[in-house]
């Protein structure tokens, strides 16, 4: 029986390895399409510190609130000096 055991455990292991093997590659190129869009965002978001967490409201959309005592966002229009718009 351990003997049976310890080989379902091997073949576990070895399904899992191979599964990940396969995955990679596309989990990589997602990585790497998302990660402008995720830096944009982070962009937006500021502090994520600053935020109480998502609510789900009855209607299906999802609110994310800034904190009351979270401080204020910086002016979107105003650049650092030198920055200029293209």
């Amino acid at each position: 029986m351990s003997e049976g055991l310890g080989l379902l455990g091997e073949g576990m292991q070895l399904f899992l390895k191979g599964l990940g093997d396969e995955l990679e590659p596309h989990m990589r190129d997602f990585a790497e399409a998302a990660e402008p869009a995720l830096a944009r965002l982070m962009e937006l978001i500021d502090d994520l510190d600053a935020y109480q967490l998502p609510e789900r409201l009855p209607n299906g959309d999802i609110i994310i609130r800034r904190k009351p005592d979270a401080p204020p966002l910086p002016d979107p229009e105003a650049r650092p000096e030198g920055e200029i718009e293209i």
